[in-house]
């Protein structure tokens, strides 16, 4: 798999966001190793030492960027390390469909060498604090409720939510029902919009008579899935 593609992205605790930074020439994902124990006993087989995984220990990740002195984004992936904050870091490989992810302090920032004929380069410490994890960028749902409404399926008889089918409708004579969508992925983003309304996962819903129009909206890196219920509702 060839490198130029992959990207990376950074949020801070809080944000619901990633942020690529751009301009980077190489990135050395963080290493585990484990601390081994020795785990000999008087009975091991054939006089033979033994070992026993202890704790695992992370290696640094090193960016080495094309510094850029008035980008925002380097600026303020800098301020991070100035303000010792932790940060999630998202490693998205080529495919666009995998990514490796793992939390870590900004360790340090080494200028490069400034000469004449040469660009501004500089190299980016990244202190990993939390075992990484692999992962698909998946922006489907994993579950999808209107209050107890019954959806129905694309297909007209199917009853239920399935992540694979993206086309639903139901009836109701509530005035309103509550909305819960749950993405597969925890770094999705999901809008939900009602008749063009936002509403947020977890609120009420309130309807129109007739045929109201659900769309949600999950996002991950550059992926998109749209889900779109439409929601009657009829005399009680």
């Amino acid at each position: 798999m060839w490198g130029i593609g992959t990207t990376f992205q950074v949020k801070k605790e809080g944000e619901s966001t990633f942020t690529d930074i751009a301009r980077i020439r190489s990135i050395t994902p963080p290493g585990v190793t484990a601390d081994m124990a020795d785990a000999t006993v008087l009975e091991s087989e054939g006089g033979v030492e033994e070992k026993q995984p202890t704790i695992l220990r992370l290696g640094d990740a090193t960016l080495n960027v094309l510094f850029e002195p008035d980008d925002e984004d380097q600026k303020a992936f800098l301020e991070r390390l100035v303000n010792r904050e932790l940060v999630t870091c998202r490693i998205v490989y080529p495919d666009g469909d995998n990514y490796l992810k793992f939390k870590a302090y900004i360790a340090g920032f080494e200028p490069g060498e400034i000469t004449t004929d040469g660009l501004l380069e500089a190299t980016i410490t990244l202190a990993a604090t939390a075992k990484p994890s692999f992962g698909p960028l998946d922006s489907s749902l994993s579950g999808l409720a209107i209050g107890t409404l019954t959806l129905v399926q694309d297909d007209g008889e199917t009853e239920g939510f399935d992540p694979e089918v993206l086309d639903y409708t139901a009836t109701t004579t509530n005035d309103t029902n509550k909305i819960t969508a749950t993405p597969a992925n925890e770094d999705a983003v999901v809008v939900i919009k009602v008749n063009n309304e936002v509403v947020e996962s977890g609120s009420s819903a309130t309807w129109d008579d007739g045929e109201n129009e659900v769309v949600i909206t999950v996002t991950v890196g550059d992926e998109e899935t749209v889900y779109t219920v439409i929601v009657t509702k009829t005399a009680g």
